[in-house]
């Protein structure tokens, strides 16, 4: 082999081995940067005052509670949940004109003032980033000497329209009338409704109770309250309708004395509306070794007549009964008022059923000592 043909195959060998030594072993790596990733964006954005409300279920001590909604039948729910006066729902409806859920978003803000003055809620300028749509929204003070010391839970709307597929979820910084301050989550996977374990009060008490004797009145020529269910078709506690639950009653305590005021609701738990009769048609009895039996009776000549009305409950409405546990008191919270309780009131346990349903009836449960 001749000089030259060495020379040239030993200067390919050392380029070789240097090439090697660069692409393996224990050589670094320069990392590529990644093309940019596209970042959803705000394009448009408009808010507006929805209402103020004197209570809510939400007030557990967080500052505010947010909805987020997607579609138009989520937007029906929601202004159904809120009893608007005609005048706002029609400057509401105007607001909402034209909203594309495929490119939008609605989000409702609520929060708290300690007193009337603190009946504004501002919310910021709408942003993205990972957690979604976020925003801030602050309770405002108006300049009023007269305040009237009483909670308020002020709420506004932002309409917000993305450069992408809008965000499900949302994250609102937000400041109530006390000055504290929380992030409040919220997505389109949330209920409008509280969920049944979440509502106060109790449905019934845990351990059994003793019957007494059958109720015997005195009074000749009257008639006992009937009983306007079957018995089998009682619900305790929770109504279920379409296989979920759609209406929750629960009383504020399960034991009462002589006198005392029994506190009761019923509320819609679904995320849609429901209708019930009105808020009369309930029996109030205690259990005796005859059966359940009404501790109301009237004139024979007259009835237990209830008016054939349709209530339509928006999600987390419902009704409230507030009784005196006297026989005075059970008659005024009563629709007729010729009724009277007898015999008196005993000691025992008793129930408030309501009867109001398509179906059966819905109670709770609690004990009186008279």
């Amino acid at each position: 082999m001749n000089p030259d043909r060495r020379s040239l195959l030993a200067t390919v060998a050392a380029g070789g081995a240097a090439l090697a030594g660069c692409l393996g072993g224990d050589s670094e790596r320069v990392p590529t940067e990644s093309p940019p990733k596209s970042v959803l964006a705000v394009t448009d954005s408009a808010t507006t005052g929805f209402t103020t409300r004197g209570s809510v279920g939400w007030d557990d001590g967080r500052p505010g509670y947010a909805v987020v909604v997607n579609s138009e039948e989520r937007q029906r729910a929601l202004l159904r949940k809120y009893d608007l006066p005609d005048d706002r729902r029609d400057r509401i409806i105007e607001f909402l004109d034209g909203i594309d859920y495929g490119a939008e978003r609605l989000l409702l803000v609520e929060s708290a003032g300690p007193d009337e003055c603190h009946d504004r809620l501002d919310l910021g300028a709408a942003d993205t980033d990972d957690a979604g749509l976020r925003a801030t929204a602050t309770v405002k003070e108006r300049d009023d000497d007269d305040c009237t010391e009483a909670p308020v839970y002020p709420s506004s709307l932002l309409r917000a329209t993305f450069d992408g597929d809008p965000p499900d979820r949302a994250a609102v910084e937000v400041t109530d009338g006390r000055g504290e301050s929380a992030t409040v989550k919220a997505s389109v996977d949330d209920p409008l409704s509280p969920a049944p374990e979440d509502l106060p009060g109790s449905v019934r008490p845990d351990e059994r109770a003793d019957p007494i004797a059958p109720l015997s009145c005195d009074q000749a020529g009257v008639e006992r309250h009937d009983q306007r269910f079957n018995e089998n078709a009682l619900r305790w506690g929770d109504h279920r309708r379409g296989g979920e639950t759609a209406l929750s009653m629960r009383v504020d305590q399960l034991s009462y004395n002589y006198g005392d005021t029994l506190n009761a609701s019923l509320t819609n738990v679904a995320d849609d509306p429901v209708e019930t009769g009105n808020s009369a048609r309930y029996n109030l009895q205690v259990r005796t070794e005859d059966g359940w039996q009404d501790v109301r009776v009237i004139d024979s000549a007259a009835a237990f007549e209830y008016t054939d009305e349709a209530v339509s409950h928006a999600p987390g409405e419902g009704f409230e009964w507030s009784i005196e546990l006297t026989e005075e008191g059970i008659i005024e919270s009563s629709v007729q008022s010729d009724a009277e309780v007898c015999p008196d009131l005993q000691s025992g346990r008793h129930r408030l059923a309501y009867f109001g349903l398509e179906d059966g009836a819905v109670a709770v449960g609690f004990d009186l000592s008279a």
